[in-house]
């Protein structure tokens, strides 16, 4: 997994004299993150969490999760988050807080070591609100994105390639296919796969 790979390599690379308790930090931070549930709750403003932590905090540091909502998963170059998508009932959305968001979180922590000394986690925990403290809130974030509500069903599969439809294309006839497919199929034919019906190719 992503996340296992970013904290061993932050583990590892890690030079300075307080290596025991960055490494205590590290594992009990890991552990945090590792039994953490989405709330809920309203996104947080993740900037305005972070400064605190990190002043010279920049976006890029946490780039926005709205991309994911645009792609089918068998677009994203990832046979994990792929495999993850056709489980359904939002394995999607987990995978992607352990390949995208806990990496960051790692890394972020790492970035706070380097720049501000020994962390504590009573610091990164308890500075802000129980309920918006910052691995919860990027949870949250994660989860709070503007998802296809068929992320948390089971998929349906495409009538064309056969393949689990995260984002579906419905059509006025009823069925559904994935974008992609029906574009091809529309430049051949434009009818309904299934049943006919002609297409508008809005």
């Amino acid at each position: 997994m992503d996340d296992d790979k970013t904290f061993q390599l932050q583990l590892a690379v890690y030079q300075r004299a307080d290596l025991v308790a960055y490494l205590n930090f590290m594992i009990t931070f890991c552990a945090q993150l590792n039994t953490l549930k989405s709330s809920k709750a309203c996104p947080s403003d993740l900037a305005k969490l972070l400064r605190p932590i990190l002043s010279d905090y920049e976006p890029r540091d946490f780039p926005s999760l709205k991309n994911y909502c645009y792609f089918e998963p068998r677009d994203l170059y990832s046979d994990y988050l792929e495999e993850e998508a056709v489980k359904g009932k939002g394995a999607f959305v987990q995978a992607i807080w352990i390949v995208s968001t806990k990496p960051r979180l790692y890394n972020l922590a790492n970035k706070s070591w380097e720049q501000q000394g020994a962390q504590t986690l009573t610091l990164w925990l308890k500075r802000f609100h129980p309920l918006t403290l910052l691995a919860q809130a990027v949870l949250d974030e994660c989860y709070g994105q503007e998802w296809p509500k068929i992320v948390f069903q089971l998929p349906d599969t495409c009538p064309i390639c056969l393949s689990p439809m995260q984002w579906p294309e419905n059509r006025q006839c009823g069925h559904t296919f994935h974008k992609s497919c029906l574009v091809q199929h529309l430049n051949y034919n434009n009818t309904c796969p299934m049943c006919r019906t002609p297409l508008r190719t809005s």
